[in-house]
């Protein structure tokens, strides 16, 4: 099957952009339009600030369906109170909610899902550990002398990087095992963030807090920046 932006088929088709994104549109509402919230129990909420075209997208997936249950662009950031609008008495029946770390979305999801288990998305932690990474290799760099300062050019996304990740044919592990060996704070707030990351990679409750575990003693006999 062919694939191609709306541009490119209204072009194709000799028609303006406004008339084929209007067909569309009226086709996936007629399809989509009605969603049953029926059943639904655990849900994931994101939002995408894209200021270009609406200041907010707000998206929520029924985690056991995979299905996408509620899009709304809005420019207030509305879009969650409009979702729990559309549930009513069904809020009470959401018994999980995975969710980024925004203050208002916590203090949203709290007050209107009472019965709902609230999980901070793997992706808004890890942002959290990645920019305090980066923030303490700024700082090593800034305190380090001119030849220490050389490992650390343009090393800033060999730190970020999944190691899964690394492009052996640009020597990226030995590029990243000489910024690590020659700064011991970056090589301890490297292996933090590592540990962190496998928390999500466990299949047991059980398994998942022996992980917490290791990364909170790794944290108390870490050193200071």
């Amino acid at each position: 099957m062919m694939m191609m932006t709306i541009s490119s088929a209204a072009l194709h088709l000799n028609v303006q952009w406004k008339t084929l994104h209007g067909i569309l549109l009226n086709f996936l509402l007629e399809k989509y339009g009605n969603i049953s919230y029926e059943g639904v129990a655990r849900i994931a909420i994101d939002e995408i600030h894209y200021p270009n075209y609406h200041d907010h997208i707000t998206i929520v997936m029924d985690l056991d369906t995979k299905r996408h249950i509620f899009v709304n662009f809005s420019e207030n950031g509305t879009g969650l109170s409009d979702f729990f609008k559309l549930l009513g008495d069904r809020c009470r029946l959401i018994t999980l909610a995975s969710v980024n770390m925004t203050p208002d979305y916590l203090s949203a999801v709290r007050n209107t899902l009472p019965n709902a288990i609230i999980v901070i998305d793997s992706f808004h932690v890890l942002k959290l550990a990645n920019d305090m990474l980066d923030n303490l290799r700024k700082l090593e760099y800034v305190r380090s002398n001119r030849s220490k300062k050389l490992y650390l050019i343009k090393r800033k996304f060999l730190l970020l990087k999944n190691p899964q990740q690394s492009d052996h044919e640009k020597n990226e592990h030995k590029r990243l095992d000489d910024v690590v060996n020659h700064f011991p704070l970056l090589k301890e707030a490297y292996n933090f963030k590592l540990e962190l990351s496998k928390i999500w990679d466990q299949i047991s409750r059980s398994s998942a807090a022996s992980s917490l575990d290791k990364l909170i003693n790794l944290s108390r006999n870490s050193k200071k920046a």
